[in-house]
Parts: structure tokens; sequence; C-alpha cells
């Protein structure tokens, strides 16, 4: 990762986009290699699918961690099954950042976050949660065992249901063919017999 994250977000709202620092940044990476102080800063915008290599003119940046802060002191205090806009941001960015960037405490948090506020009536988190392991079982990359098996268990838990999302796009994605061999043979392990066939 490079010294700076800004995640941008276009909104008429002052806070549009989040600063990940570097004193930030290696508290969030597990590498204890030292940081280029001339690396080039890498911008997230809300709504793209990939960073890019110049902030935009029309937002500012924040740091990641006030955005945060901000955006969870908001869920606390938003009405049930509503998600505020600086949570909705931050789960945006949790579904990009750690597909190149894997944090095992930031994919805690975002989990956890996601499945609390789906029983409260929200569906953002888990909606993000979703694109996030759709994402991580595409990726070139092998996908971390764990990411799978949360993968499986969410697409399970959904049996019975009339909406099944996380099943609907396994099912899409195991069908057609875009999962590459050592990420099949990997959510596989996840999958008992019956499970593996009803994906088709």
């Amino acid at each position: 990762m490079n010294d700076r994250m800004h995640l941008n977000a276009r909104s008429p709202e002052p806070k549009d986009s989040l600063t990940l620092s570097p004193d930030e940044s290696s508290r969030l990476e597990h590498s204890k290699a030292p940081k280029p102080q001339d690396a080039p800063n890498v911008y997230w915008v809300k709504d793209k699918d990939s960073p890019a290599k110049e902030l935009p003119p029309d937002v500012t940046s924040e740091l990641y961690l006030d955005l945060r802060d901000k955006a969870l002191e908001q869920r606390q205090n938003a009405l049930s099954g509503l998600c505020p806009y600086d949570m909705d941001v931050l789960y945006q960015f949790w579904s990009h950042f750690l597909i190149r960037n894997f944090n095992t405490d930031m994919y805690n948090e975002f989990r956890q976050l996601a499945f609390e506020d789906a029983e409260n009536g929200s569906q953002t988190g888990k909606s993000n949660l979703l694109k996030y392991y759709g994402n991580a079982l595409s990726s070139q990359d092998p996908i971390r065992g764990r990411i799978a098996r949360h993968y499986v268990q969410l697409a399970k838990s959904e049996e019975g249901q009339d909406e099944r999302p996380a099943t609907t796009q396994l099912r899409t994605t195991w069908k057609d063919g875009a999962i590459n061999k050592q990420n099949r043979k990997i959510i596989r392990e996840y999958m008992d017999q019956a499970f593996e066939a009803a994906l088709g």
C-alpha cells in the first residue's frame, strides 16, 4: 500500500473523501517494511471499481480514522433500518480496499457491523460484504480460506428465504467459469455435496 489512501465520495457534504495517513497505514498493515517517503498517492473514488492516480478536483479528503469515527457515531444515532451516508461510504471503501490490502481487524469489523446492521433492517453493509466476497473469489489472487468459508456460510444461511443474493451471486460465478482453478478448489473445501450440486 502507498503512504496515503484517499477515499473520495462525490457528495455535496464538505467531507467527501478519506485519507489514510502514513501512521494509520502502518497500524492497518501487518508488514513492518518501511514506507517510501516519495510514494505516490492513490485515491479511492466512491462508486468506482478501481483506484485513481489523481484526486478529482471536486472532492476533499479526510483521514480514514476520522471518517470511521464519524460513521460509527452516525450509525449509533441512526434510526433502525437506515444506513447513514458516511457508513455507506465506509462499507464501500472496505469492500474495495480489502481486496488488495487485506487486514484482519478491518475485515472483522466490516463483517460484524454488516451483520448487526442487517439484523436491524439495513442491508447496505451486507450487500457490500457480498460484493467483497464476489470480488475476492473472482480475483486472480488466491481467496483466503476464511473468506471462502464465510462466503459459503452466508449463502447457506439463506436457505428457505425468498431472496438469496449470496447464493445467486455464488451460483452465477460458479457456473460462468470466472473462478480460477485455485479459488474453485479453495471454496469447494467449504461446500458439502448437496450445496455444490445446488449451485449447478
